[in-house]
C-alpha cells in the first residue's frame, strides 16, 4: 500500500466542509465592468508626454506642410442684382428683367458658372499663357525626369499620350478656371459674392474683376442684341401691317360704292314694310277663305229650304226677318220671292267682296317676293361690308400696337441697363486664403490629440492586464491584500537580503502590510498556515512567500518555509539549500524532521526543501502523513508558509489547500491576465477552496505613478511620501 494513499476514513479532499463563501465568477460574471472617468484620465494623465508628442509631431508636420506649400490669395467681388421693381424706368422689355424668386437666382448663379462666360474670360486674360491655368507650360515633375518615366513608357511599349488639340487646351483652362471660382448668394439679399483663387494676389483680382463686368456686360449685350432683332423684325411687321391695311381700307370703300344698299336705316325701312306686307297678305287671303265659306255656307241653306239656320247666320235683318216668316209659313210665294231677291243681292255682294279680297290678295303676292329679295340681297352686302370693315379695324389695331411698341423700344434702345451691377470690385488680398497656417497648425495638434486619446483608449480597452487594486477587485470579487512593488536587486535571493538590510524600505513595508492583511483576514482565527499560489509562473508566489516568512521572523515568529513545489524546487534555489532529504523524505520516514528542515542563518527561516521523488505531489499532499505533519508543525511554529505550483499548470495547490488556514493569490502586476485570474480562482473554488485575498506583485512603481495610479507605489508619485522609508 502506497504510503502516501488517502487514509479511507477521511473523505476527499473536494467533499471537506469549507467556509461558505461565493464563486468569483457568480461576482464579476453578473456584473459589467463600469466606466471609471478617473481610471481613464488617469491613464491619459499617465501618458501626457506621449499625447504631447504626438500633438507636437502633428503640430509640426501641419507647420511644414504650411510653410512648403505654395500659398493662395483669394479676391472677392460682390455683384448685386436689380429685379423689375428696383428699376425706376420700367418699360416692357424685349426680354424681361430678372424676377426675385429662388429660381432665377439660382439660374444666374448657372450663368456666372457657363462655360461660354469663363470663355471670353480665359480669352479676354490671355490665360492660355499662364502656367497656373494651362498645364502644358508648366515643367515636367522632376520625379519622372529622374525615374526616366518616358523611357519606361517606350521599354513597356506604352505608347505615350497624344498631343492635345488646341480646344482640349482650352477646355481644360476653363476646368481649371471653374475649379477655382467659387460663387454664392449672401443670405436674404440678392448679392453675388463671386471669389477667385490663384497664386498670385493681383491676378486673383483681376480675374474676379475681368469675370464680373463680363457677366454685367454679357447682359447688356445680349439686351441690345435682342433689341435690334426686335426692332428689325418690328420694322418689317410694321411695313407689312401698314400695307395689309390699306388693302382692307380700300376695299371696304370700294364694296360701299359697289353695293345696292343706300344705308343701314333704309334696310330697316323696307324690312318693316316687308314684314307689314306679310301681314295684309296673310289678312286678304283670310278674309277672301272666310267670304268664300261664307256664301257657300249660305247657299247650301237655301238649297235645303232650311229657313231657321238662316234666319240666325243672316246678318241682315231683313232677311233674318223673312227667313223666321218663312219658316213658320213656307208656301206663301210672295215672301219666298222677295227673300229670293234680297238673298241673291246679298250673295253677290259677299261674292264681290271675296273677289276684291282674292285681288287684293294676289297684289300683296306678287309685291312680298320682290321685297324680300331686295331685303336679302341688302342685307348680304352689309354683311360683307360689315366683315371688310372688322378686318380693317383688326388691321388697323395691329398696325398700331406694332407701331407703338417700336416706337417703345427705340426709346428704350438709348436708357437700357443690365439686371446686374458690380457692388464692389475685387481688391488686390494682402494675406494668404490657404493654406490658413495658424489653424491649420492648430487643427494639426488637435488631430494628433485625437490620434493619441484614441490609441491610449484602444490600448487601455483592447489590454487584459492587471494595473490597479480596484481593477482587480472589478474583475475578480475579492479583496486586494497587497501591493508589492519592484525590489532594487537583481536576483530574487538578493531580496530577503534587502528586505533584512533595509527594514523600513517600501519593498519590506509592502510585505509587512500583506502580512498584517493576512493576520486580519480571519477575526476569529488568526491563520497560521498560509499557502501562496498564483495562475501561472513568474507572478513572484515563490519571493512573496520567503518575504512572508522574513518579515514574521524579523517580528519574532519562529516560521517554518515548505517548498511545496516538487517539480522546480524553487525555494531550495532561492537558499541555495542543496540536501537530499525534503519533505518526501520526511513524510516517507526516510529522514528525520532535524535532517529534512535547514536553518537559514541569514534570514533565521525553517526551510523544509523539495526533494526528488517518483511519487506524484497529488498522492503526497493528500496524504494522511502529510495532513498529520502539518497539524504537529502547528504546534511548533506560529506560521507555516507554503509555495505551491501554479494553478493553471497542475492541481497540486488545490491538493495543498485543504489543509492549509489562508491562501494568498498572486497576480504580476500589468503581466497576468484576467482570463487567468479568473480560470485559476474557479479552479479553487471548484474544490471549494475560498481564496483570503489577491497581491499584485512586481508592481513598477514608475509606470504606475506614470499611469497616475499615485499612492501606490508604496513612496513613490504625489504627496512625497518616500521620507517615510529607506529604499
Amino acid at each position: 500500500m502506497n504510503i502516501f494513499s488517502e487514509d479511507p476514513s477521511q473523505p476527499p479532499p473536494n467533499e471537506r466542509t469549507r467556509p461558505d463563501q461565493p464563486s468569483p465568477a457568480a461576482r464579476y460574471d453578473d456584473e459589467p465592468d463600469e466606466f471609471s472617468f478617473s481610471s481613464l484620465s488617469r491613464t491619459f494623465w499617465a501618458n501626457k508626454w506621449g499625447i504631447f508628442l504626438t500633438s507636437a509631431l502633428f503640430a509640426g508636420l501641419a507647420a511644414w506642410f504650411v510653410f512648403t506649400e505654395t500659398p493662395l490669395y483669394t479676391a472677392t467681388t460682390l455683384v448685386v442684382l436689380e429685379t423689375d421693381e428696383t428699376k425706376v424706368v420700367n418699360f416692357d422689355s424685349v426680354l424681361p428683367g430678372i424676377s426675385s424668386d429662388d429660381t432665377a437666382l439660382n439660374t444666374e448663379i448657372e450663368v456666372l458658372h457657363s462655360r461660354v462666360l469663363m470663355d471670353r474670360a480665359v480669352e479676354t486674360l490671355a490665360l492660355e499663357q499662364d502656367p497656373e491655368f494651362n498645364s502644358r507650360l508648366r515643367p515636367a515633375p522632376a520625379w519622372k525626369e529622374m525615374i526616366g518615366y518616358d523611357r519606361i513608357l517606350t521599354a513597356l511599349g506604352v505608347a505615350p499620350d497624344p498631343a492635345p488639340t488646341p480646344e482640349q487646351v482650352r477646355q481644360d483652362i476653363i476646368d481649371n478656371l471653374l475649379d477655382k471660382l467659387q460663387i454664392s448668394i449672401i443670405r436674404k439679399t440678392h448679392v453675388f459674392e463671386i471669389s477667385v483663387e490663384t497664386e498670385v494676389p493681383l491676378k486673383s483680382a483681376n480675374i474676379t474683376n475681368t469675370i464680373a463686368e463680363l457677366y454685367v456686360r454679357g447682359q447688356r449685350e445680349a439686351k441690345f442684341e435682342a433689341m435690334s432683332q426686335a426692332t428689325v423684325w418690328l420694322s418689317d411687321r410694321v411695313v407689312g401691317l401698314k400695307t395689309e391695311l390699306e388693302a382692307a381700307e380700300a376695299a371696304v370703300e370700294d364694296y360701299a360704292s359697289s353695293a345696292t344698299l343706300v344705308s343701314e336705316e333704309a334696310l330697316v325701312v323696307i324690312s318693316r314694310q316687308l314684314k307689314s306686307l306679310r301681314e295684309r297678305l296673310t289678312d286678304q287671303t283670310q278674309a277672301a277663305e272666310r267670304l268664300r265659306s261664307q256664301v257657300a255656307r249660305l247657299e247650301a241653306l237655301r238649297a235645303a229650304a232650311d229657313f231657321a239656320t238662316l234666319g240666325e247666320v243672316l246678318e241682315d235683318p231683313r232677311l233674318g226677318a223673312l227667313a223666321r216668316d218663312l219658316e213658320a209659313t213656307p208656301s206663301d210665294a210672295a215672301a219666298l220671292a222677295r227673300f229670293d231677291i234680297f238673298f241673291d243681292r246679298m250673295v253677290q255682294t259677299l261674292r264681290a267682296n271675296t273677289e276684291r279680297a282674292e285681288a287684293q290678295a294676289a297684289a300683296f303676292a306678287r309685291t312680298v317676293p320682290e321685297i324680300e329679295a331686295q331685303v336679302e340681297a341688302q342685307s348680304a352686302d352689309l354683311v360683307t361690308l360689315r366683315q371688310l370693315q372688322r378686318e380693317a379695324e383688326a388691321t388697323r389695331l395691329i398696325y398700331e400696337y406694332f407701331l407703338g411698341r417700336m416706337k417703345e423700344i427705340s426709346v428704350q434702345e438709348g436708357i437700357q441697363q443690365a439686371d446686374s451691377r458690380v457692388l464692389d470690385p475685387a481688391r488686390i488680398p494682402t494675406i494668404s486664403s490657404y493654406p490658413k497656417k495658424r489653424q491649420t497648425i492648430i487643427r494639426g495638434a488637435f488631430i494628433g490629440l485625437i490620434v493619441s486619446i484614441l490609441l491610449i483608449y484602444a490600448r487601455n480597452a483592447l489590454r487584459t492586464t492587471i494595473r490597479t487594486p480596484e481593477e482587480l477587485e472589478d474583475a475578480t470579487g475579492l479583496t486586494v491584500m497587497g501591493m508589492i512593488p519592484n525590489a532594487p536587486v537583481r536576483q530574487p535571493h538578493e531580496l530577503l537580503e534587502y528586505i533584512v538590510e533595509k527594514p523600513a524600505s517600501s519593498v519590506a513595508e509592502a510585505v509587512r502590510n500583506l502580512r498584517t492583511a493576512i493576520l486580519l483576514s480571519d477575526v476569529d482565527s488568526t491563520p497560521q498556515v498560509i499557502m501562496v499560489t498564483s495562475s501561472v509562473p513568474d507572478e513572484g508566489k515563490t519571493v512573496m512567500a520567503a518575504a512572508l516568512a522574513q518579515i514574521s521572523v524579523m517580528s519574532g515568529k519562529k516560521v517554518l518555509l515548505i517548498d511545496g513545489d516538487l517539480r522546480r524546487r524553487a525555494i531550495s534555489k532561492q537558499f541555495k539549500i542543496e540536501a537530499k532529504a525534503g519533505l518526501v523524505a520526511l513524510l516517507s520516514g526516510n529522514a528525520s524532521l532535524k535532517e529534512a528542515v535547514h536553518h537559514h542563518d541569514q534570514t533565521g527561516i525553517d526551510v523544509l526543501t523539495a526533494d526528488e521523488s517518483k511519487v506524484t505531489a497529488v498522492d503526497v499532499f493528500s496524504s494522511k502523513r502529510y495532513e498529520t505533519f502539518i497539524d504537529e508543525m502547528r504546534k511548533s511554529y506560529d506560521f507555516i508558509v507554503i509555495d505551491t505550483p501554479p494553478v493553471l499548470a497542475v492541481p497540486d495547490a488545490r491538493v495543498i489547500a485543504q489543509n492549509v488556514d489562508c491562501v494568498v493569490y498572486m497576480v504580476r502586476w500589468n503581466a497576468t491576465t484576467r482570463r487567468m485570474i479568473r480560470a485559476g480562482l474557479d479552479l479553487l473554488y471548484q474544490v471549494n477552496v475560498p481564496v483570503a485575498g489577491l497581491t499584485l506583485t512586481r508592481i513598477n512603481h514608475k509606470r504606475m505613478d506614470r499611469y497616475g495610479y499615485y499612492g501606490y507605489g508604496y513612496g513613490y508619485g504625489a504627496g512625497n511620501l518616500e521620507k517615510y522609508y529607506t529604499n
